[in-house]
């Protein structure tokens, strides 16, 4: 039974993905996979001690990296965009936060759809917590914009959070991103 759960939290996280997911990164992401996979095998057929060793070692470097390089090719070699933060602020008389950000599509393809994301942050008390409530938010908000922009071309997205419940000068961090 255990199992059975496992492969339906798996095939609903996969979903996910694939729901955020274009034929790029997806083709990209299967590259990365085979790469580990042949690593993976070199390192079971391989008698020499050492090389099995080092072949482990490859596959586990490639294999831990994979969402990082997969990100770093997606956003900036890709999929390039320049954004700006034309205004993020609480507001002084409502509990309110108005949130505006342009973008400019600086890559050769079309932009099918934007994802804004406003992380409210927890109050650091030392250098630890401070980048460590980068990563542990208090609470996220998100909205998605299914615009085209195509290349050289820009835009402008507005997010209006109503019932805003945190104080005015609370942190928070202002996210982009665009497939």
């Amino acid at each position: 039974m255990a199992s059975l759960a496992f492969i339906q939290v798996f095939l609903e996280s996969f979903k996910g993905f694939l729901s955020q997911a274009t034929l790029i990164s997806v083709l990209i992401a299967s590259v990365l996979i085979l790469f580990c996979t042949i690593l993976l095998l070199l390192a079971l057929l391989l008698r020499n001690r050492l090389a099995r060793y080092i072949a482990v070692a490859a596959f586990l470097g490639a294999f831990l990296s994979m969402p990082f390089v997969l990100k770093v090719l997606l956003t900036q070699t890709i999929y390039p965009i320049e954004t700006r933060i034309l205004h993020a602020n609480p507001l002084s008389y409502s509990n309110a936060f108005s949130l505006q950000v342009g973008v400019k599509n600086n890559s050769k393809f079309t932009l099918n759809k934007c994802v804004l994301r406003l992380e409210v942050l927890k109050n650091p008390h030392n250098f630890v917590e401070e980048h460590a409530f980068k990563w542990f938010v208090k609470k996220s908000y998100e909205k998605t914009f299914k615009e085209r922009i195509l290349p050289e071309e820009s835009k402008v997205f507005s997010f209006f959070i109503d019932n805003y419940p945190y104080s005015k000068t609370a942190p928070y961090q202002v996210s982009l991103f665009c497939l």
